[in-house]
């Protein structure tokens, strides 16, 4: 790379608007001169994929990963906001010089925050589709396999269960939730899911998140739930029954105080092992209260022919396939929806379970998002 060579600086006493003016074109030049050379890389990056027998366009484990450490290195005037938005930018358009794609938004229940999360996260440069209704979103992703859809995770009461028509193995999957870097007044802050075609990503797998519907609501749902470290998201009438939009969090990664508060619900860093964050005495001991053989025998708890339609139940031997939209964590998807299950199971009548996606965890930044400028 090509960089413009860097000037004698004149003592700050002499230095004139001219002098500050050449300095910030030197800069300037140095910035685009690599932004040219990070093009440079992608036919490198496609052949490499191609020798490798190909691979994913989509990485939202890496990207999450890359806006923290972002976040925490920042320093200066600049306002966050610009350079997380920057970064977006850069990571989004890279991503669509690599392979085109486009972003489907349901903007049924309002059109400016929708379109401002898809812009702020996606940029100009990818095309940007708007629909009425989650469906007709899942609906475009499936007709576009290479493409991307947003949903907004609280639609409001006209939305449904619009997660039940996640699963399945031939429908699309949640693969991430934005922003990446949550913090107070983010000017895209709404939170919203991606959701794509399995083979378009790799999704992170630090939460899991399953379709759980029941036949009725009881008060131990909420209870089980958080003693899993999870966070019910949504929940919708369907199907003669509820419907249940659950987070968890993997067997691995608990939230620090065991109770899981809204604003930092998925801690990534201080994460306990769930040995420690549950422990067997006095939490959820799965030998002692949920015993396979006797609470949950299989032909009784899961009948497969009458209860539960094939694609949302959960019978042991074949509901959540290893390649059922969770690329590379797939095992992850079943384990977690198995222990859901489980720990429902004792106080329930009807339930499915189905991984429908995962995600990063969420990221709660405290760093100011705007420089002190007094």
């Amino acid at each position: 790379m090509t960089s413009t060579p860097a000037t004698h600086r004149p003592a700050p006493e002499t230095e004139t608007l001219g002098d500050l003016r050449i300095e910030i074109d030197r800069i300037d030049a140095a910035m685009h001169e690599s932004l040219i050379a990070r093009g440079a890389i992608i036919d490198r990056l496609i052949a490499v994929k191609a020798r490798a027998g190909g691979g994913s366009a989509f990485r939202p484990d890496r990207e999450s990963s890359m806006m923290r450490h972002i976040a925490e290195r920042h320093r200066g005037r600049l306002p966050l906001d610009t350079v997380e938005g920057i970064w977006r930018i850069i990571i989004s358009t890279f991503t669509y010089v690599q392979a085109a794609y486009a972003v489907h938004a349901d903007v049924s229940a309002g059109d400016a925050a929708i379109r401002d999360s898809a812009r702020f996260h996606f940029g100009f440069t990818v095309p940007l589709r708007v629909h009425d209704g989650a469906a007709a979103v899942m609906a475009a992703v499936q007709r576009a396999p290479a493409d991307l859809g947003l949903l907004r995770l609280h639609g409001g009461t006209g939305a449904g269960a619009w997660w039940q028509r996640l699963t399945g193995p031939d429908r699309p999957k949640i693969i991430a939730r934005l922003p990446f870097v949550e913090r107070p007044d983010h000017p895209a802050g709404m939170p919203v899911f991606v959701i794509a075609m399995p083979s378009a990503a790799t999704p992170a797998t630090e939460v899991m998140v399953h379709s759980l519907w029941v036949d009725r609501w009881w008060d131990g749902i909420p209870t089980a739930v958080a003693a899993l470290g999870g966070e019910i998201l949504e929940q919708a009438a369907d199907d003669g029954g509820l419907a249940v939009l659950v987070a968890l969090p993997r067997d691995n990664a608990v939230p620090r105080d065991n109770a899981l508060p809204h604003d930092d619900a998925l801690p990534h860093d201080d994460a306990l092992p769930r040995d420690n964050a549950l422990p067997r005495d006095n939490a959820l001991p799965r030998d002692d209260a949920l015993p396979r053989d006797n609470a949950l025998p299989r032909d009784d708890a899961l009948p497969r022919d009458n209860a539960l339609p094939r694609d949302d139940a959960l019978p042991r031997d074949n509901a959540l396939p290893r390649d059922d939209g969770l690329r590379g964590g797939g095992a992850m998807g079943e384990a977690s929806a198995r222990r859901l299950h489980d720990c429902l199971a004792a106080d329930a009548g009807d339930i499915r379970v189905t991984c429908v996606g995962s995600h990063a965890a969420r990221y709660d930044f405290r760093g100011p998002a705007v420089p002190d400028v007094g």
